[in-house]
């Protein structure tokens, strides 16, 4: 049942896209994808020549520095889909999809997670430390990549982005994916002070 919803979520990020030179599959290194080890992104990894950023924090716990002149999209169509945004020129999109715990039955597991987007055909699997936080990371057959995982209330989520089909729109992307961290909490910023 997992199987299918988690499908389902990832289509309906992926639809988003128009649209081969996906980010997971084409790692920094051949043999950071191929390896057992994560793959282990830093915030203080961003280029910031790649585009003009902003941060921004999401309400489900997590922030992404994105491109400030990206416009949001419109997602009143989609059951999954929390947040959109299209590049100005319509060439690039990212997608954040949401599958709640209620809707799979079951509280997302990282595992299963990556295990379903395997079975459905999803590429460039890798096991991916962003931040501190384990993701899955994945390739789709629309030019398309994104990353997996699993909220504090059990929820799955993924950021998708793409088409990733050059050498710059696979920076932006990898920008993306490098920034994703936890939102600072009031009580955070006072434990460093």
């Amino acid at each position: 049942m997992m199987k299918k919803r988690v499908l389902a979520l990832m289509m309906a990020g992926m639809m988003v896209f128009g649209g081969t030179m996906p980010v997971f599959a084409e790692a920094d290194t051949e043999t950071e994808a191929q390896s057992e080890d994560p793959i282990v992104w830093s915030y203080e990894d961003i280029d910031p020549d790649v585009y003009d950023g902003k941060w921004f924090s999401f309400e489900y716990g997590f922030d992404l520095y994105l491109p400030t002149d990206w416009e949001e999209a419109d997602i009143s169509d989609s059951d999954n889909m929390v947040y959109a945004l299209n590049s100005p020129d319509g060439k690039m999109s990212l997608a954040i999809t949401c599958n709640t715990a209620e809707e799979m039955g079951t509280k997302a597991e990282l595992d299963a997670v990556k295990a379903a987007l395997e079975s459905e055909g999803f590429t460039g699997l890798a096991d991916a430390e962003i931040n501190g936080i384990s993701t899955v990371g994945f390739d789709g057959e629309q030019n398309v990549s994104g990353i997996a995982f699993v909220g504090e209330s059990g929820n799955m989520y993924s950021i998708i982005v793409g088409p990733v089909e050059d050498e710059d729109s696979q920076a932006i992307a990898l920008n993306i994916f490098r920034s994703f961290s936890e939102t600072e909490t009031e009580a955070d910023t006072e434990a460093e002070s």
